[in-house]
């Protein structure tokens, strides 16, 4: 769907909806004990997870205006990718080399449909681009508060 025309209404709609399935699976369905949560908590764990969530969501939409569902769900595939550099630069971690190796198809496989692609657009690229690295933060997010 390219020239997709309400990208951040369609990302408020998923927030919304978001908001009231979680009411209603804690409050209603009570399928999780509720946790009051103090303001400090709710600014410092839980408002950057939900900005990362929030934002990745919208820049997902925002790049079906300019690339098509198919594009972006390849560009998406990269995620894996940015686990790795995510891990080796803001973890400090350490991979085998066999790992690296692995993620040579994922970016060979990406760059050669992003190279193909009939309807390339660069603002369209760097939204599902930016949306893919958004997606590995939030995971960071999650699991930094588990810890």
């Amino acid at each position: 769907m390219l020239h997709f025309r309400f990208p951040l209404t369609l990302t408020a709609i998923h927030m919304a909806c978001c908001a009231v399935g979680s009411w209603i699976l804690l409050r209603v369905l009570k399928l999780q004990p509720y946790q009051p949560v103090t303001w400090n908590q709710f600014i410092w764990k839980i408002m950057p997870v939900a900005t990362c969530y929030c934002v990745n969501i919208a820049l997902s939409n925002v790049s079906l205006k300019w690339i098509p569902v198919s594009f972006m769900q390849t560009i998406k595939s990269s995620v894996p990718a940015f686990n790795v550099i995510g891990q080796v630069l803001f973890l400090r971690q350490r991979f085998s080399t066999a790992l690296y190796w692995t993620l040579v198809p994922v970016v060979g496989g990406v760059w050669l449909a992003s190279y193909t692609e009939v309807n390339f657009h660069m603002m369209g690229f760097l939204s599902a681009v930016l949306s893919s690295c958004l997606y590995r933060c939030h995971g960071y997010s999650i699991q930094s508060d588990s810890d």
